[in-house]
């Protein structure tokens, strides 16, 4: 594929915005900025590695108090480089990448590479993007690609890879459950609705129905790790590493939200910032479906 001068552009900023957030890293690692939460992840992978003969092996799959199967790929590459800033790192090219994956993704199927191009810049200045650099590593970092690659796959009805970015997704931690099958969800809805190509509607309904179903069987089985490992250990003997989050039916009952309103005014800000980030960010192109 030859490129085209936007192609460089689009690179270059990704390139820029890649080398920038690594240098921050770097910086707040090494002037004693970075936050509890990366410490946290890292003492679990070295708990792991050193003393696997002391826990069950359903533990290995715990990493930031969150069942996060996919911290098993990164496992390795800890062992190899054991230091908060490998998780920084990792975080960081998910995140970067996935903005790269948006220019090319958005250029295909918008047939416009100057509002790709917008889109990329929009990314990296967008305040949600920034807070995820920010903040210290979390496994939530991973969503980002793999929700993409999962919309694009869907998308180009290419099924096998489908499958595997949302194999992946799902597998990223236990509360994007929710999230994955709200994508289910509405993309079942926009198929039905505007999808106005018979044969491509019924290819693409079969995967957005793969999507609710294969998040109704994660919530199984996340469930099953929860409990059988909760059953493992005496509840008095469970330390900040071995620390579980009392969570996998809460997203989808009353009290998750609700109790978040209710537990701290700062919990409020929150939520209205996450709403102001979604509406100010992309959001925006949802009022030109409207006009």
């Amino acid at each position: 594929m030859e490129l085209t001068k936007i192609d460089v552009l689009a690179i270059a900023v990704f390139i820029i915005a890649t080398a920038y957030w690594i240098g921050f890293q770097v910086n707040a690692y090494n002037s004693f900025r970075v936050w509890p939460d990366s410490g946290l992840v890292l003492w679990e992978m070295y708990y792991y590695m050193h003393f696997q003969n002391t826990i069950p092996l359903l533990q290995n799959l715990i990493y930031g108090s969150h069942i996060a199967p996919d911290q098993l790929f990164l496992f390795p590459l800890f062992i190899i480089f054991p230091s908060v800033l490998t998780l920084m790192f990792v975080k960081v090219l998910a995140v970067c990448i996935t903005g790269l994956l948006l220019y090319f993704i958005a250029k295909e199927f918008l047939k416009n590479e100057k509002i790709a191009l917008l889109l990329i810049i929009l990314y990296f200045l967008n305040p949600g993007v920034m807070g995820v650099m920010i903040s210290d590593y979390h496994c939530e970092a991973l969503i980002v690609p793999l929700y993409l690659l999962v919309f694009y796959f869907y998308m180009k009805v290419e099924i096998r890879k489908f499958a595997v970015s949302l194999l992946l997704l799902l597998g990223t931690l236990e509360s994007i459950v929710p999230t994955v099958l709200t994508l289910g969800v509405g993309l079942v809805a926009y198929e039905w609705m505007y999808n106005k190509d018979e044969e491509l509607k019924r290819k693409r309904l079969r995967l957005a129905l793969i999507i609710v179903a294969s998040s109704a069987a994660a919530l199984i089985v996340y469930n099953l790790i929860y409990y059988s490992l909760a059953a493992s250990y005496p509840s008095y003997s469970l330390g900040p590493y071995m620390k579980l989050m009392q969570w996998p039916f809460v997203p989808l009952t009353t009290s998750s939200l609700g109790g978040l309103a209710q537990s701290t005014p700062g919990a409020l800000r929150g939520i209205l910032y996450g709403i102001l980030v979604a509406i100010l960010g992309f959001g925006t192109g949802l009022f030109y479906d409207l006009i």
